[in-house]
């Protein structure tokens, strides 16, 4: 049953499109800022995080410095994955979209809830079931310290398998120091090979000023790299049409071709049509403003005329 129940979802993928499954079945990027990286489903190697990409079976995450990623994991549930942070959706289901686990690698992670717990939360010194409300987990496996601030709401902290836990309200904070030992977070192991973190749970605090309203500036930064975007767009609009650019993505005019490389190698600066599964292609601009009379070219005429981005010229018959 959950082969079939999976098979329907690829039809239904091509069918409709990626877009579509993403909004009716599980989570989706809605916001990236800065440098920020994804690998999903069954991928090998990190790339550029898109809000285009289509998630499913897994994801993870990897910010830079000025990165930062909005994840909405279900209609309840919202990560903003902060700077220089990685987060793992280690299991998305395909049937229901549901994300039993999110892991907290390291860095932070802001996470806004308006039911009761829908995933539970992971890291190597904390596993939690958070409830309504807004907080931000850390995790720094380097020196094994990890904590809680509640911006809303209020949450049960402790550490992994522990008894003694602390409850941390609105305008609060409390983070736990564990220890290192040969450059890993150091462990007791207790009865049925359960382990508990050494370390000591700190005394809650009272958050700071900056500390309450974080977001602010982030918050900013996203409706001015809106506006930076909108702006682009109407200039370059406004460009096209006093070039009497008709064609799109690439730009070209009335009878103009483009040679596009498809499928090529990621990262290469040239067109690898040595491999099968890369092409070079021809096509012109006619006067409806469309790309057509494709041409796949031969692998070696291939290499000459085509680069890694499209490229517009005139037409070579």
């Amino acid at each position: 049953m959950k082969i079939l129940g999976a098979l329907l979802i690829f039809n239904f993928a091509f069918a409709v499109g990626p877009e579509a499954v993403q909004k009716a079945q599980g989570p989706r990027i809605v916001s990236v800022i800065g440098q920020a990286q994804a690998m999903v489903a069954r991928e090998v190697a990190f790339g550029k995080a898109s809000t285009a990409l289509l998630l499913v079976e897994k994801a993870h995450f990897r910010t830079g410095a000025d990165g930062l990623v909005r994840v909405r994991v279900s209609p309840n549930l919202e990560l903003e994955i902060l700077q220089e942070s990685e987060v793992l959706l280690p299991g998305i289901s395909w049937e229901s979209g549901q994300v039993p686990v999110v892991q907290l690698i390291q860095g932070q992670v802001r996470w806004i809830q308006t039911t009761e717990a829908t995933s539970q939360l992971k890291t190597a010194i904390y596993e939690l079931n958070p409830t309504a409300g807004e907080f931000i987990f850390s995790m720094d496996p380097k020196v094994a310290e990890a904590g809680v601030k509640t911006l809303k709401g209020e949450i049960s902290f402790k550490a992994m398998n522990a008894e003694t836990a602390v409850s941390v309200g609105a305008g609060q904070k409390v983070r736990f120091i564990g220890a290192i030992e040969e450059g890993e977070i150091a462990y007791d192991i207790l009865l049925q090979g359960k382990k508990i973190p050494r370390g000591t749970l700190g005394k809650v605090e009272a958050l700071t000023d900056a500390e309450k309203n974080p977001f602010v500036e982030s918050e900013k930064k996203i409706l001015r790299q809106k506006e930076a975007a909108s702006k682009a767009e109407k200039e370059r609009i406004a460009r096209n049409r006093r070039e009497r650019v008709i064609c799109d993505k690439p730009g070209g005019r009335f009878n103009e071709c483009a040679w596009v490389c498809e499928n090529n190698l990621k990262g290469s600066r040239k067109c690898q049509t040595g491999r099968a599964q890369t092409t070079c292609y021809r096509v012109r601009c006619n006067a409806n403003g469309v790309w057509a009379d494709r041409l796949n070219l031969p692998a070696a005429e291939g290499s000459r005329r085509c680069q890694a981005q499209p490229v517009v010229a005139a037409c070579d018959y």
